[in-house]
């Protein structure tokens, strides 16, 4: 029981996090996604650089100004909220 629990927990934090990077510019969007391996495996700062046909220091950037809006969007307060309940899932 607590195992699916964990996975229904995972999901529902999964999906808020998708649901707040979703409202990023587009290449803010791709530098989380790849980074962080949003919709499939994590990528380093060079390997993203490749995809996208820019600099790592391009690739930085875009994901401190990612990070930064991130921060500000109302939305990240559900994602917020959901880590304070059930800590590291």
């Amino acid at each position: 029981m607590f195992k699916i629990e964990m996975k229904h927990d995972k999901r529902v934090l999964i999906e808020a996090v998708r649901d707040v990077v979703e409202s990023l510019p587009h290449r803010e969007q791709m530098v989380i996604d790849l980074k962080y391996g949003i919709s499939g495996g994590e990528h380093s700062e060079s390997e993203c650089a490749h995809l996208l046909g820019i600099t790592r220091q391009r690739v930085n950037q875009i994901h401190r100004s990612a990070i930064n809006l991130l921060m500000r969007k109302p939305k990240m307060q559900k994602v917020k909220k959901i880590m304070r309940e059930y800590g590291s899932i």
